[in-house]
Order: structure tokens, then sequence, then C-alpha cells
């Protein structure tokens, strides 16, 4: 007959198994407490002036709208390289918006801030899932793209996306995770239809 005792080394590997998921587990418990701890210290801290512009800055890149403008006013007002630069802004924006708020937002099904927390700042806030910010990688995508094509516009362009990411977590809108990963989208999807161009011989 077969000996269907588990072997000591199958013991083993099934107790090492679980004491990796538990660290896993409690190290994303502890991620979590200071993701809180920082949204609430940000809304902890407030200032007149940025209760002002955070939720209109805010406001203004809903649907993408701000983005448009920058890129229609870089068309308009530059050169060869800053229409280029408007070009490349808007197709990557264009192709991380459906990425993050049709795919990676419904896969991952975070919800918002709690109202608690929402209640004590101004700005609307989307009943979308809220992990990864859309307006963030939206920000840092065109930011990113049109940095690349253009570097010279890429530190007033990133002011504003730094001014973007900053607004979602003041209004409560996001927890600081959620930019980061946001950001972190954008500049991804970024770069990777840069790269294809770049590296193509001629």
């Amino acid at each position: 007959m077969l000996d269907r005792r588990p072997r000591a080394d199958d013991q083993h590997g099934a107790r090492a198994w679980q004491a990796v998921i538990g660290a896993c587990r409690a190290a994303r418990g502890r991620a979590r407490r200071l993701d809180c701890r920082v949204l609430e210290w940000v809304v902890a801290h407030p200032d007149p002036m940025l209760d002002r512009w955070m939720p209109r800055l805010s406001r203004a890149t809903d649907h993408l709208v701000a983005w448009w403008a920058v890129a229609a006013v870089m068309a308009a007002a530059g050169g060869r390289q800053s229409r280029e630069a408007a070009r490349w802004g808007l197709a990557a924006m264009l192709l991380t918006s459906p990425v993050c708020n049709a795919a990676a937002k419904n896969l991952i099904g975070r919800s918002r801030p709690p109202e608690r927390i929402r209640r004590r700042r101004p700005g609307r806030v989307p009943e979308s899932g809220s992990f990864p910010s859309g307006h963030t990688a939206a920000a840092t995508a065109f930011v990113t793209a049109s940095a690349l094509a253009a570097p010279r516009v890429g530190a007033p362009l990133g002011v504003l996306a730094v001014g973007v990411a900053y607004a979602r977590v003041y209004t409560a809108a996001h927890y600081p995770s959620d930019v980061a990963a946001g950001a972190l989208l954008g500049v991804t999807v970024a770069l990777a239809l840069h790269l294809p161009v770049r590296d193509r011989p001629g």
C-alpha cells in the first residue's frame, strides 16, 4: 500500500509558504495603514490658498480638458518641435486613459477614501474606483511623452502634473498610493510609446 502520510519536507514547504503569505499580508496591512495616515495628515493640514486652488486644478483636468488646452497652446504658440511634443503628449494620454480607467480600476476595484475624510475637503469625488489615479496617469503620460519629444517643455509641464497629483490627495479623491501608481502607469505608457520609434534605425 502507498504511504499517504505527508513527508517532512512537504510539511516544511507548506509552513514556509504559509509564512511567506503571512508576511505579504502583514506588509500589505502596514502599507495600507501608512497610506491612510499620510492622507489623513494632508487633509488635517489645510491651507486657505490650497483650499481655493486645488479643487479647481483637479476639476480642470476632469475628462482631460486641461491637457487638450495645453496641447492646443503648444501647437499654436510653439514651433515644429512643440507641435510634435503636443502630438506625442496627446497620444500617450489617450492611450493611458482606457488602460487606467477601463482596465486597471475595474480589475482592482479599490474604494475611494472614506467619507469621513472626504467631507473635510472641498471638491467632488467621483464614484469610480480609486486605484490607480486616472488624473495622475493622464498627466504623467502627457508630460513624459511631451518632454521626450521636446525636453524644454518638461519643467513647466512637470510642475503642472505634480500639482494635479497633489490635488487628488489634497481633495481626498485618492490615497497617496493611488497617485503613485497612476504616475508609474503614465510614465510606463509614455516610454513604451516612444521606445519603438527611438529604436527604429535611420
